[in-house]
């Protein structure tokens, strides 16, 4: 590995430093810095004997540092008397300290991207993958690789105190404020606490409810305030999707379109105003159908990462499929939705999932008729066990055509973040659009 003069000087800078410097080494070995940090042999030798000097934290000094070299025969492979003086007065500037750690520590991560690739070559290289399953490979070592340079795996639990007092702060100084991202309903915002990061939203629904009018409203209305959010539609193509928001915000009726019912002036004007509102937000759609759990979240990442998204909407759950056969539709779903969940942990950011309902609710009598339950969602075991909040969305009018068009609820069936109720919603069936009441 060729050393660069810049990367050099900061090995020399931060061994310099920990020269008599024992708080410094002590405070490295803890974040986990190793020898591997240096390139230079000379110097990995130096860092060693620091580890081994640190349990006794008064040897670490230039003294003891030589003599613990000259007695494991290493002395003159470093530089002799003349290198490690040289080291403790040339290279030991404080304020240079921090910064070449920096280096240092970037430096390692360039070697272990290439490392880690070099390792896993072989098998991208493997003629029977599809260029998919090798992005999506490839995409699970970059995963890997954040993770091992990000928030530790395990941890104390008191490690979160800090965490904890910022949100009774905030809850002290914002009273009434929701802390996750807005819905634009601020009642279910009230409800939910918004959309929490790390969270997987289930959204369930039968056929012809508006499940994909009601997910698009909510990532449209976060996307209106300049927060990134992505999509993944495996039912409509990303021109259907554009249009019903086109409409939807122009208040134009598809129907009477199609019927030829003209325009109006203000019809006009206001899709054109949408447009140019659209081509401005910050709103990513994947609409390949039949997408594997894998593929979903390789693109996931590539969509965090590339474009900042802090929120992904999936339509729908039951038209994604496993990343290999599974005995039965159950198993399928149960993998499907485990993915989905940690893709939320993954990537720290809310993840809404669409799920179709099955009929138990139209086969309710009375009160309870056409009302759906947390129960009814399709394959519901493993959805509603890793779902952190279900969300049921309700029209009277589907099953019953004597009731009000406009009428709708959502109901908060499963909410591990606070309560659960439901919230009365308005339908405008001509801009497929939910508002809240």
């Amino acid at each position: 590995m060729q050393l660069t003069e810049t990367q050099l000087n900061a090995e020399k800078t931060v061994l310099g430093n920990c020269i008599d410097g024992a708080d410094k080494v002590a405070a490295l070995i803890e974040q986990g810095f190793t020898k591997a940090h240096f390139v230079l042999l000379a110097h990995q030798k130096v860092w060693s004997a620091f580890e081994t000097l640190a349990k006794t934290p008064e040897k670490v000094n230039i003294t003891d540092l030589i003599q613990h070299l000259e007695a494991s025969g290493e002395l003159e492979s470093v530089g002799g008397h003349a290198g490690l003086v040289e080291l403790s007065t040339s290279f030991a500037y404080h304020f240079q300290f921090e910064p070449s750690v920096k280096i240092l520590v970037e430096a390692k991560k360039k070697r272990d991207v290439e490392s880690l690739f070099i390792s896993r070559l072989e098998n991208l290289q493997n003629p029977t993958l599809s260029k998919d399953e090798v992005l999506a490979e490839a995409e699970k070592v970059m995963s890997s690789l954040r993770e091992s340079y990000g928030v530790a795996q395990v941890a104390r639990m008191a490690d979160g105190t800090q965490k904890v007092v910022e949100g009774l702060e905030f809850r002290i100084k914002n009273p009434g404020q929701t802390k996750g991202l807005p819905t634009g309903y601020p009642s279910l915002d009230r409800m939910l606490d918004g959309l929490q990061n790390t969270a997987m939203v289930v959204i369930g629904a039968r056929p012809a409810v508006g499940k994909t009018s009601f997910m698009t409203n909510i990532l449209y209305n976060l996307a209106a305030e300049g927060v990134p959010v992505g999509m993944f539609s495996l039912e409509m193509s990303k021109e259907q999707l554009l249009e019903r928001t086109l409409f939807g915000m122009s208040k134009i009726n598809a129907a009477n379109l199609r019927r030829g019912i003209k325009l109006t002036k203000w019809q006009q004007d206001a899709f054109t105003n949408a447009v140019r509102k659209v081509r401005s937000l910050p709103f990513f759609v994947d609409d390949r159908g039949a997408l594997r759990i894998d593929q979903i979240q390789a693109t996931a990442r590539r969509m965090v990462a590339d474009h900042g998204v802090r929120c992904i909407g999936v339509d729908y759950l039951q038209l994604a499929n496993p990343t290999g056969r599974q005995s039965s539709r159950e198993r399928e779903v149960s993998e499907i939705s485990a993915g989905l969940k940690a893709l939320a942990k993954e990537l720290n950011i809310p993840v809404i999932v669409l799920a179709q309902l099955n009929r138990e609710a139209e086969k309710r009598a009375g009160k309870e008729a056409g009302v759906p339950r947390v129960s009814d969602l399709r394959d519901s075991g493993s959805i509603e066990q890793d779902a952190d909040q279900i969300l049921l969305l309700y029209r009277p009018y589907v099953m019953d055509k004597n009731a009000d068009p406009a009428e709708a609820k959502i109901i908060v069936g499963k909410n591990r973040f606070g309560e659960i109720g439901y919230i009365d919603l308005k339908w405008d069936a001509a801009a497929t659009t939910y508002r809240e009441v």
